[in-house]
């Protein structure tokens, strides 16, 4: 699993990616939920994680496969910048062909990183191709929402399939928090503005002093209001609790609802105050396959520390589902 080569071409591609300012406004002229700070976030956040030793280690829990002719076909979200990079990255490390087909929103960034690799190894323009339709492909990864979720199901039902929905991430605070530990926890939920799957979406926390306390380490945000798309949805959403008389806290940035639900919309948080850990621990695992992260200090029942939520390793995968183990095990289906 992985060559030399595959892994040395990922590595030097990511320490060549420049953000030069022609670049960045391309992108952002295909997303407006796109800003120049959160695409370098983005960027950085891969370059630095794309090491040598990085890439051996996270291949070397895999078996060695033979090199294939075969196809894995990837059809990419495109809510954060280059959101679709790890899929990609793993079916190259595998060794199979690869056609995807971007997010028109993060087409740009995505062709710049697949022009990278290509520039490496010009070798992998025969073996990473853009499509349009996933035609002839051995096996496919497609991400999307609820809905598309179930027409992948059935338009790819004859092939092996890794079909993700949507997912949010929440935390826990136990109120002995630090205010640095609260700022960070306020970078987890207004990052990307909320868009990613890893965003915290929903705060369990034990009483009003904790959340009083975050509710200041959300109010240093304003410059959220800065971006007309996310004015308008805090707008919206602030209207609507307003017509219906729903108690919510505003900070000017972002409106904060005391719900056990955990998918707040964009613009908005939800909060629930618990008793005990116990009931925390429940909550999230009755909710566990609508879970990305878990965001805190609790270690027994957190899995990302504050302010990281936005930085996986390598081995992290969407929806928890292993991308590499999914390509390994269909191996034989597919040779």
């Amino acid at each position: 699993m992985g060559s030399d080569k595959e892994i040395t071409t990922l590595h030097k591609a990511a320490q060549r990616w420049n953000l030069d300012d022609d670049l960045l406004e391309k992108a952002i002229a295909r997303n407006g939920w796109f800003t120049k700070d959160g695409i370098r976030t983005a960027v950085g956040h891969w370059k630095k994680i794309l090491t040598t030793e990085n890439l051996l280690n996270f291949v070397s829990a895999y078996p060695v496969l033979e090199r294939k002719e075969s196809t894995v076909g990837i059809v990419m979200a495109g809510n954060v910048p280059l959101v679709g990079f790890h899929d990609l990255m793993c079916a190259i490390l595998a060794g199979y062909r690869v056609s995807y087909k971007p997010s028109s929103d993060d087409e740009v960034l995505i062709d710049y990183v697949v022009e990278s690799m290509h520039r490496i190894d010009p070798t992998l323009k025969d073996r990473i191709t853009k499509v349009e339709r996933m035609n002839e492909v051995d096996m496919v990864i497609a991400t999307g929402s609820n809905n598309t979720a179930r027409y992948f199901e059935y338009y790819f039902r004859d092939i092996p399939h890794l079909i993700r929905k949507n997912r949010t991430s929440v935390a826990v605070l136990t109120g002995t928090e630090s205010e640095e530990d609260l700022n960070k926890l306020s970078v987890d939920v207004f990052s990307y503005f909320g868009k990613g799957c890893r965003n915290v979406s929903s705060v369990f926390l034990p009483d009003e002093e904790t959340l009083q306390r975050f509710l200041k380490a959300l109010d240093k945000h304003g410059e959220v209001m800065n971006n007309h798309k996310y004015a308008n949805n805090y707008t919206y959403h602030k209207a609507i609790w307003l017509l219906n008389k729903d108690p919510f806290y505003d900070t000017g940035s972002i409106c904060v609802k005391e719900t056990s639900d955990i998918h707040s919309p964009l613009g908005t948080l939800y909060f629930s105050r618990y008793g005990s850990l116990d009931d925390v621990r429940a909550a999230i695992q009755n909710q566990r396959d609508e879970i990305q992260a878990v965001v805190g200090s609790a270690t027994d029942l957190c899995d990302t520390p504050f302010g990281e939520s936005q930085f996986p390793p390598l081995a992290w995968f969407a929806d928890n589902i292993d991308t590499l183990d999914f390509i390994t095990k269909n191996h034989q289906e597919t040779i």
